[in-house]
């Protein structure tokens, strides 16, 4: 857990983990991918909108499915960078 959410008060809302849109790209890709795609319960999981744990090839699934939306040239203008170095944008 990164240090946004370490001290997250469960009855708050939780912020998001990524900007909307890029989730949306990043879940259209996953879809398109080889493979079985994954379920709606699994990604609200990935995208801290429900507590619960996924199965390892889920996760690189994910992360692969955004990073390639996070590549694409309209989601560069909504990632943050700071010191040199992403950030979580949970953190603010």
């Amino acid at each position: 857990m990164c240090d946004a959410c370490e001290d997250w008060d469960a009855r708050e809302p939780r912020p998001a983990l990524m900007p909307a849109d890029i989730a949306r790209r990043a879940r259209a890709m996953e879809r398109a991918m080889p493979g079985e795609a994954l379920d709606d319960a699994t990604w609200r999981i990935a995208l801290g909108e429900k507590s619960g744990a996924i199965a390892w090839a889920a996760h690189l699934r994910i992360l692969e499915a955004c990073r390639a939306a996070m590549a694409e040239p309209a989601a560069r203008a909504s990632i943050r960078r700071k010191a040199g170095r992403f950030t979580c944008t949970a953190a603010g």
